[in-house]
């Protein structure tokens, strides 16, 4: 299983995987060979040598998954398929996941709610500054609460930047809270990952457990999502902001959720209308980059290989270090790239050129 480019690119698909049970360690999709699917297996293959001998940087694993069928799994530098890799920022699809099942279960209001109402162990904090009562859970899921927050001017490792100040305090809820206004809640647009503090102590008011517990008993077990750990900060909150790590294999089975509408086999885990309302557009963040709730899209106005491309409809959930998990709707599809690359800007990760090289692999 450590290998199995081998299997679908070199040697072809194997008869163990045609006349035999799936692994047991997975049973959502099936598997296939990448031509029967529309792939260039040559292209495929230099993409993957070229990964083994790092063009890309630090790269250890790439999936591709097609119309349900594994058609590329690969794993470099001793990683292997139940790795669980820190999934730092990208750790917000749990946010995502988690608002989406409160709702299903009745627990969430209208978006448009203020947050001090789940939160009434920081009352003191907004009765100090009420205009951080006028903060909704939807300021929290498009970045515009309004916080002064610095995390993508600084490095990533830097001490100045906030989420690494964060974890020096013994309440990382309340670091998030207690940082000054600097606009008007739903103004403007200033990235913050530590809002997934924020949204994990939510889910412990609305559910009664830590977010977690919660996200294990709905959706990774049902699901046999098993190689994960989570970082809590010391007040036992889970850390929704930066603090999951998960199996890239794991990690495609919560995007098949969102690639099947809410549904993962024959389950419905999340209301469809939520799933869309979460991977389309709902704020324009710049010429190129759109948001969803959490999740990312591409703009209008981006180029594919110097073209648009004609059904724009892909959707990601991008990590600092390069991990990444894509959604394409249209074509049924769906690509994780993990990686150890601390980037500044997303437009220059290798990763975001793996996915590329991979698009162009298609027929």
């Amino acid at each position: 299983m450590k290998r199995l480019l081998l299997l679908f690119l070199l040697l072809g698909l194997s008869a163990c995987y045609l006349a035999e049970p799936l692994p047991p360690d997975q049973d959502l999709w099936s598997y296939g060979q990448p031509a029967n699917f529309g792939f260039d297996e040559e292209m495929l293959r230099l993409l993957d040598y070229e990964i083994e001998n790092g063009a890309y940087g630090s790269i250890h694993s790439l999936i591709i998954i097609k119309d349900n069928h594994i058609i590329f799994e690969n794993y470099y530098q001793n990683y292997y398929r139940n790795f669980p890799i820190p999934l730092d920022r990208a750790s917000l699809i749990t946010s995502s996941l988690a608002l989406g099942l409160a709702r299903n279960e009745g627990h969430l209001p209208q978006l448009d709610t203020p947050i001090h109402y789940f939160l009434p162990e920081y009352m003191s904090i907004f009765d100090r500054d009420p205009q951080k009562k006028e903060i909704t859970l939807l300021d929290l899921m498009v970045h515009k609460a309004g916080f002064s927050w610095n995390e993508n001017v600084v490095a990533y490792s830097s001490s100045l930047n906030d989420i690494n100040r964060m974890k020096q305090t013994p309440d990382w809820t309340k670091y998030v809270l207690e940082q000054p206004m600097e606009a008007p809640p739903g103004l403007r647009h200033n990235y913050n990952s530590g809002t997934g503090l924020i949204i994990s102590k939510i889910i412990e008011t609305l559910s009664g457990e830590h977010m977690d517990t919660y996200l294990k008993a709905r959706i990774f077990d049902p699901l046999k999502i098993e190689s994960v750990s989570w970082e809590p900060d010391p007040t036992g909150t889970s850390n929704g902001a930066t603090g999951l790590s998960i199996g890239m294999l794991d990690w495609m089975k919560i995007g098949q959720i969102y690639l099947g509408q809410g549904t993962a086999g024959s389950v419905e885990y999340l209301g469809k209308d939520w799933v869309s309302q979460s991977i389309t557009r709902q704020l324009r963040v710049s010429n190129y980059m759109d948001m969803g709730y959490w999740w990312w899209r591409f703009s209008d106005n981006f180029q594919y290989f110097g073209s648009q491309p004609l059904v724009n409809d892909a959707c990601f959930m991008p990590g600092m270090t390069g991990t990444q998990l894509y959604i394409i709707p249209h074509k049924n599809m769906m690509m994780a790239i993990g990686a150890s690359n601390l980037e500044g800007n997303f437009f220059s990760s290798p990763s975001l050129y793996i996915y590329f090289e991979a698009l162009k692999a298609m027929n």
